[in-house]
């Protein structure tokens, strides 16, 4: 959500990013934590890859973590969005790719204030991850 550890995410924030699996995946979303400025600011997840209304699958705000969502296939898309001058802790997130052998990949998304990098981990860090194991992941972050 671009805020760091301890600090509020900035008033006129927004952040969209498409979460992508292998083809032969499906890709979820875990929030880990989750605090949003009700019911200005908000957390909207797509199924596929694009703001569709009809591939809205839900829109958070408020200080209640949402249950794991998994899309019908290869790609999320995420939209968080500020639109009040009340901030809020904001949310961190894991992405999780489930591949036809039921196995799971997982990063964890970060974004650090003012930076446009977003960071991610592989499978199982600090262990070792699985033979054949392929997952992959496309962050697109704007901020509009």
């Amino acid at each position: 959500d671009g805020s760091s550890a301890g600090s509020d995410y900035s008033v006129g924030s927004s952040a969209d990013w498409l979460l992508v699996a292998d083809s032969s995946a499906r890709v979820g979303v875990v929030f880990d934590r989750f605090a949003l400025a009700r019911p200005s600011d908000s957390v909207s997840i797509y199924d596929g890859d694009a703001p569709r209304d009809a591939a809205l699958i839900q829109r958070w705000s408020g200080d209640e973590v949402p249950p794991p969502i998994v899309a019908s296939g290869a790609q999320l898309f995420v939209r968080f969005q500020v639109g009040g001058l009340i901030t809020s802790r904001g949310f961190q997130a894991r992405v999780v790719g489930l591949n036809s052998t039921s196995q799971q990949c997982s990063g964890v998304v970060r974004r650090a204030v003012g930076a446009d990098v977003l960071g991610f981990e592989s499978h199982s860090l600090p262990g070792q991850y699985a033979n054949n194991l392929s997952c992959g992941w496309v962050f697109n972050a704007s901020d509009s």
